[in-house]
């Protein structure tokens, strides 16, 4: 019998295969693949960013775009080291649904889809991981009594440099169909799908006109007298007090994921309330405020910047306010301008003396005495008195 035939078919099969892409070959990304898409992402969000001046290089330099990528990189190989999760392919499509699903700002996402070129599988690997492995990590790290006497920020420095981010391999499916971003301010989820939301007494919702809870993921402790800034993309929440504990945590709130991402503690200032926070385009000035229930109050404050979830102290010398509490903050374009509050010793309210020439009206809570005081803070760091 002549066999000849059937080998010769069968070394084309296998030069064919060897030599020509199969459909179940699985798409990877390389890391500079992963930077260059978390580059488009960033100039999205800082597109949208308000009081900028600097070029987007300046603000978000290519080491910060690194440590983002790595970051979670990281988180997905921590994820298995530590607690035994290998993210899926279905775990990436469902953060993907649950962005489209719960964004406040469909157009901004559209806009994200755009800058990866409406493709699906970039969009799972490159914006819904992060979200997904950053919650994750966070969430077993919370709950893992082998840590509960660790922060996340002590803890993360230690782990992360033995943690290999090249080991992560692309798990999404490019197959996967892009979803429409779903403005939930104009409707509700049914079994069913989306339907118009109807308000209690039968009558249509006013679009835009709804309060919901948002993702509840890793939102700050519950607390009062904290400070809020608005990027033009994010809020950024930090300090206050909540059941007579006094908070330097906050977090970051991102509308377009509905998502939440704790600021960082490394660097932060002291744990504060009734300080003020401004917003400069680039960071957040948080300044002054008292240290305890005391009202122990500091002359102190911190830079964040969100790009990089890091923080530098405000200088403390040469024109430096005297610390209070209660006193108002505006950012000015180049420099931040301090005036009023209180200021307390040994639990004890003092009031700011300053010159009357010229001075605004007297003000502050009916039936306290007045001060006033103003002084600016540069870009560069600087005090100056006015």
């Amino acid at each position: 019998m002549n066999r000849h035939p059937f080998f010769k078919s069968a070394l084309l099969w296998v030069l064919a295969a060897a030599l020509c892409p199969t459909a179940a070959t699985a798409r990877d990304l390389s890391f500079q693949e992963r930077l260059a898409a978390e580059e488009r992402i960033q100039r999205v969000y800082y597109s949208h960013q308000v009081g900028t001046s600097l070029p987007f290089e300046q603000v978000v330099p290519r080491d910060v775009l690194e440590k983002r990528v790595s970051n979670y990189l990281k988180e997905s190989a921590a994820l298995r080291r530590f607690w035994g999760v290998a993210v899926t392919a279905e775990d990436l499509r469902r953060e993907m649904l649950r962005m489209s699903s719960s964004t406040h700002l469909p157009a901004r996402l559209e806009e994200l889809y755009a800058a990866l070129g409406h493709d699906s599988f970039l969009v799972q690997e490159c914006l819904a991981r992060p979200a997904l492995v950053d919650r994750w990590a966070r969430s077993f790290f919370s709950s893992d009594p082998r840590l509960e006497e660790r922060r996340w920020d002590e803890w993360w420095t230690s782990a992360a440099p033995g943690l290999p981010a090249d080991s992560v391999r692309a798990v999404a499916k490019e197959t996967a169909p892009l979803p429409v971003p779903f403005a939930r301010t104009q409707d509700a989820w049914t079994n069913s799908g989306p339907q118009a939301a109807t308000a209690t007494n039968g009558g249509a919702c006013v679009p835009d006109d709804l309060w919901r809870s948002g993702d509840l993921g890793h939102v700050p402790y519950p607390r009062s007298h904290h400070t809020a800034v608005w990027t033009g993309s994010l809020m950024i929440v930090w300090g206050g007090q909540g059941n007579l504990t006094f908070f330097n945590t906050g977090g970051r709130y991102d509308p377009i994921a509905d998502s939440w991402t704790p600021t960082t503690t490394s660097g932060a200032p002291a744990a504060r309330w009734y300080h003020t926070a401004v917003w400069t385009g680039a960071e957040m000035i948080v300044w002054g405020g008292g240290l305890s229930a005391f009202f122990s109050s500091t002359n102190t404050g911190g830079r964040y910047d969100p790009s990089a979830d890091s923080w530098v102290a405000t200088s403390t010398v040469a024109n430096v306010p005297a610390g209070r509490e209660y006193h108002t903050a505006i950012w000015a374009g180049t420099e931040m301008i301090v005036w009023g509050g209180t200021n307390s010793t040994n639990g004890y309210i003092t009031w700011l003396k300053t010159a009357i020439a010229t001075m605004p009206m007297p003000r502050h809570t009916p039936g306290r005495p007045r001060c006033a005081m103003a002084l600016m803070m540069t870009a560069t760091g600087r005090w100056t008195r006015v």
